[in-house]
């Protein structure tokens, strides 16, 4: 009898067989078995889970600036981004045959005298069981523009420039 992780498998009388055994993404444990003797193999697939994720590189912001935060994942993701303290659960917005694209857009906080720097933008994907973490965009607010003086408002610094002359 022979066994393929623990299931009956059929052989022809020349002791030959066909078995598919579907992979799941990462690794697999195959124990092909009979009555005198046990191998086990070890496979790994690799899946493509993430094509494509947005914005990176460095992003400077004014206050309340959107942003627009895109990955393209495999259909059946969950995909949430964590920016600035907050997490948001991104929402599909167009599907493929295998890949979906997701979609938030978060906004930069209030500006405050000095440059903010908020970090990095980080997006999480789960698929079948298993997490994947990528490093998005790092992100800083501008400081608050002072703003420029009102020629009309200037200060009130009038200086009395006449003499007083005696008549003799």
């Amino acid at each position: 009898t022979l066994t393929i992780n623990g299931k009956e498998i059929e052989c022809d009388q020349y002791g030959s067989f066909s078995y598919t055994y579907p992979l799941e993404p990462g690794l697999n444990t195959i124990v092909v078995a009979t009555e005198n003797y046990e191998k086990i193999f070890y496979i790994t697939r690799n899946v493509l889970i993430v094509k494509n994720y947005s914005p990176t590189g460095d992003l400077i912001l004014n206050e309340g600036m959107p942003i627009g935060l895109n990955v393209t994942a495999r259909i059946g993701s969950v995909v949430t981004a964590s920016f600035n303290g907050q997490t948001v659960k991104l929402s599909v917005t167009e599907t493929g045959t295998e890949f979906a694209d997701y979609y938030a857009t978060v906004y930069a906080p209030a500006a405050t005298e000095e440059m903010q720097d908020l970090g990095e933008i980080l997006f999480t994907v789960s698929y079948q069981g298993k997490q994947y973490t990528y490093t998005g965009a790092s992100c800083q607010v501008n400081p608050i523009e002072e703003e420029p003086e009102n020629p009309d408002e200037s200060s009130d610094s009038t200086s009395n420039s006449e003499s007083e002359s005696e008549s003799s």
